[in-house]
């Protein structure tokens, strides 16, 4: 297990309402601490599912979803080689490590 220190990423979040409600939503910036292997999986997880939707989205082309995921995967690459950080990660800062995940992941929900 290496155990070279791992520094937290600072990520500014802006919560936005997705559409107008009925009642006033007060929305507040706030600054958080995550850890940085934990984050940039979950935000190319949520990138390669996006790439997945966006592949099936006038049905199966084979020639363009396999550009589009092909793609995507590229990107996933380097996080898969950070894998071994995320077990020191969670264990030096648990909350760090979920807040990234989850941060990184909203971009899934619309």
């Amino acid at each position: 297990m290496d155990s070279t220190p791992v520094a937290p990423v600072e990520v500014e979040v802006v919560l936005k309402a997705a559409a107008p409600a009925p009642v006033a939503i007060e929305l507040e910036v706030v600054s958080v601490k995550v850890t940085k292997a934990g984050h940039d999986l979950s935000k190319h997880l949520s990138q390669f599912v996006q790439a997945i939707e966006d592949a099936l989205a006038n049905g199966w082309q084979v020639t363009d979803g396999l550009t589009i995921l092909n793609a995507a995967m590229a990107e996933l690459v380097p996080c898969i080689g950070n894998l071994k950080h995320l077990a020191p990660e969670r264990a030096a800062n648990p909350e760090a490590f979920y807040t990234g995940l989850l941060l990184g992941l909203r971009g899934l929900i619309k």
